[in-house]
């Protein structure tokens, strides 16, 4: 296949505006112009306003292109009869619209609607499957996330409510020993380089289970782990 090189278009925040307006009342969704694309191309005028930068081009005699075909496009209508309408109803339409490109959801949408419905049941007990390997379980008025865990090339799973996984602390002993967890790290061979990055699955402060190591007694089963390259 043959190498163009750097790849660019003029899409400018006006047209990332038009873009997110658009996806909000088409799918509800806020996602605008990605500023890269998987296939190379960029976007590098994201950031400058459409007025700007026919100005700017104006101001340096640079030649530059309208596309034409958008007036009867989805896209015309977006810009020559929505947009002056909300600009009406608010100045600050166009800022806002664009400040929405930005925002990330703090979970995603289904995780979203399964919780809710499963907050909003009168079941004493309840499942939920939220995909991605989680499990939602609600008993009366608590609800707990169960399923498995991604760290590092480690994956982590667990049926026990409470536990957490995290790296090691100064002063760390595995639970119902005397010895730290420095000692087991030393003992297993484990490099100095590795150690600070080695998953602990914890149960409040103490250490049950040192992945592919030490578990400690009575959680010989409470915790499956693997490494993904050994699946």
């Amino acid at each position: 296949m043959a190498s163009f090189g750097l790849r660019a278009t003029g899409h400018t925040a006006s047209d990332q505006v038009e873009t997110v307006l658009y996806r909000l009342v088409s799918s509800g969704s806020t996602r605008g112009i990605k500023v890269a694309r998987e296939d190379g191309v960029v976007r590098p005028l994201l950031d400058a306003w459409r007025e700007d930068t026919v100005g700017y081009c104006d101001e340096h005699l640079l030649a530059y292109r309208v596309d034409s075909t958008n007036v009867d496009t989805k896209r015309g209508l977006v810009r020559h009869e929505i947009l002056p309408l909300l600009r009406r109803l608010h100045p600050a339409a166009d800022r806002n619209l664009l400040a929405l490109a930005g925002e990330r959801p703090r979970l995603p949408r289904d995780f979203e609607d399964a919780l809710l419905s499963l907050l909003s049941s009168s079941d004493g007990t309840k499942h939920a499957d939220l995909g991605h390997g989680v499990h939602a379980v609600r008993e009366y008025d608590e609800v707990r996330l169960e399923g498995s865990v991604s760290f590092g090339p480690w994956r982590l799973e667990s049926e026990r409510p409470g536990l957490t996984v995290r790296t090691r602390r100064p002063g760390d002993r595995l639970a119902g020993r005397t010895r730290k967890i420095q000692d087991v790290f030393v003992d297993a061979k484990v490099p100095r380089a590795a150690r600070d990055t080695w998953p602990l699955v914890v149960a409040g402060d103490e250490v049950v289970t040192v992945p592919g190591i030490a578990v400690a007694p009575g959680w010989e089963d409470a915790v499956r782990a693997w490494k993904d390259a050994e699946e």
